[in-house]
């Protein structure tokens, strides 16, 4: 099925990332949620990779969920004008002044974005149940 897919076959290299990460959260999110799939049922997994990559066609973009914070931070950290905006919100918020990246400060985009590939692996290792806790308990 993923050999079959246009979106797939057309995305980057880190946008393939992306989509595997997705593919596999969905996944097992939906295993730990539902208990509906015994170990070793290959069919019912197969069948639910097969969704979630149908799910990646019909998305003009390749996201993350934003339901809670790690979600919405891969996907602000993956855009340099969102990552400009986020730190300049932080900024107002914690001393009171803007930031902007036209007289430089680029380089500190660039150090927010590397976080990104650590909250995709936390987003991918952590359950759903975990992050609730974290943020509605």
């Amino acid at each position: 099925m993923i050999e079959h897919s246009e979106k797939v076959q057309s995305l980057t290299k880190t946008e393939k990332n992306d989509a595997l990460i997705i593919v596999y959260t969905e996944v097992i999110d939906y295993v730990e949620m539902s208990g509906e799939i015994k170990y070793g049922d290959k069919e019912e997994i197969v069948e639910l990779v097969n969704q979630s990559i149908k799910n990646l066609d019909r998305n003009p973009k390749i996201e993350f969920s934003e339901e809670y914070l790690i979600g919405k931070l891969v996907n602000v950290l993956n855009d340099d004008k969102k990552t400009e905006k986020m730190i300049s919100d932080l900024s107002e918020i914690m001393i009171g002044k803007s930031f902007s990246t036209f007289f430089g400060g680029k380089e500190l985009v660039e150090i927010f974005q590397t976080m990104r590939p650590a909250l995709m692996k936390l987003y991918a290792e952590t359950s759903v149940e975990e992050v609730y806790e974290w943020f509605e308990k």
